[in-house]
């Protein structure tokens, strides 16, 4: 998009001829911050996908810090009623 008609027009009421390079700039301005607003957004999709690895792997360590505690959870168990079977 560059600049509007309007806009120029009144460049030109102002400034003259010389108002054709500044016009000339705006756009070249315009077009790089468009290139780097697409760059920042891709950027931030890039970001969403590590953050989505990182969750995923921090789901899966909770689900095996979960087994393991259930299987050490049944030992306990287990240790103490061999041990009150044997105390009585």
């Amino acid at each position: 998009m560059s600049v509007s008609p309007r806009l120029v027009r009144k460049l030109q009421q102002v400034l003259g001829t010389e108002s054709e390079d500044l016009v000339t700039w705006l756009d070249e301005e315009r077009a790089q911050r468009k290139e780097l607003a697409n760059a920042v957004r891709s950027g931030f999709d890039e970001l969403r996908s590590s953050i989505h690895r990182v969750d995923k792997g921090v789901a899966e360590a909770k689900a095996d810090l979960m087994k393991w505690s259930f299987v050490f959870w049944v030992g306990a168990v287990s240790a103490i009623a061999v041990l009150a079977g044997v105390l009585r």
